[in-house]
């Protein structure tokens, strides 16, 4: 077999190197192209990256300042507060917890079983028939008459009153 370039002769055996060259040096161009276009896009979503994380760690680094002034005013208020809720409790266990040894429970239940025991005998018909014959009875005084009492026995008593008063040299 013969080769098909030896028989072009030698200019058409440069003319087809020089364009097979051409060729792969636009393919190497092209892909050196896409690959530049590849590290553009690389470099670009670094620097998102790069922006973000400097971003995230601001906002990081605010939270845990935030957090340490928060500690440091908070921190001995609470140990504050719970001292004080300490000394409370205490307070209330040395005077509270005496007092209740002392009660004697047996005695506290005799006295409401006999409360009870007075409610349950307690007759609330009879109790609501006497507080509406009080009422009634109430209602039936002549205010009238009892003021015309009143001034009568005001009226017979002046007298006397005076006679005291100049016995008495007042």
């Amino acid at each position: 077999m013969e080769n098909t370039n030896d028989r072009e002769g030698p200019g058409g055996q440069a003319a087809q190197d020089k364009a097979d060259f051409e060729a792969v040096r636009s393919a190497y161009e092209a892909q050196l192209l896409s690959e530049e276009a590849k590290d553009n896009e690389m470099i670009a979503l670094l620097k998102r990256q790069l922006k973000l994380s400097r971003l995230l760690s601001t906002i990081l680094g605010g939270i845990l300042v935030l957090m340490v002034i928060l500690s440091v005013i908070l921190v001995p208020k609470t140990a504050a507060a719970l001292s004080e809720a300490n000394k409370t409790i205490s307070s209330v266990n040395e005077t509270l917890i005496p007092k209740l040894e002392e009660l004697d429970m047996n005695q506290i239940n005799q006295a409401v079983r006999t409360l009870d025991k007075a409610v349950s005998d307690l007759d609330v018909e009879s109790l609501n028939n006497g507080v509406g014959e009080l009422t009634e009875a109430v209602q039936g005084i002549d205010v009238e008459g009892l003021n015309t009492a009143i001034d009568n026995l005001n009226t017979a008593v002046q007298p006397l009153v005076r006679l005291a008063q100049i016995m008495g040299g007042r």
